[in-house]
């Protein structure tokens, strides 16, 4: 029988704005460590894409699990399911936007497919 725990798995919400985020604590049970902190980066709004998006992973007991849902229940950000009811929340949630620490850089492709094959010649193009 596989014995499972209860853990606390801060991660790096999303959908605040570019470069910024804003820490949520999911309550997550799962066999170790590892495991949790791989369900915490599959969660909705987390920013999947960052290296560092877990923050901290803490083993704890069911009443603090609880009491996490609980909390997490109330969250106004939590509930929100779209921008507009977002926005409408904002004075609650602006205190806890944070600004990552590595803005990310956005750069436009330089080398796609269809700017090769529209590079190559003419007379290659009728014998292939």
């Amino acid at each position: 029988m596989k014995k499972t725990n209860y853990f606390l798995v801060t991660v790096k919400a999303g959908h605040v704005g570019k470069n910024f985020f804003i820490p949520i604590t999911h309550p997550v049970w799962a066999k170790d460590g590892k495991e949790a902190a791989k369900i915490g980066r599959e969660l909705p709004r987390t920013k999947h894409d960052l290296r560092d998006c877990i923050m901290s992973v803490v083993n704890v007991s069911f009443e603090e699990y609880c009491t996490a849902l609980a909390k997490n229940d109330l969250d106004p950000y939590l509930k929100c399911s779209n921008h507009q009811e977002q926005l409408l929340y904002l004075n609650e949630i602006e205190s806890r936007i944070r600004p990552l620490e590595k803005v990310q850089k956005y750069k436009n492709k330089k080398h796609s497919l269809r700017h090769i094959y529209n590079d190559i010649d003419e007379d290659y193009k009728l014998i292939a």
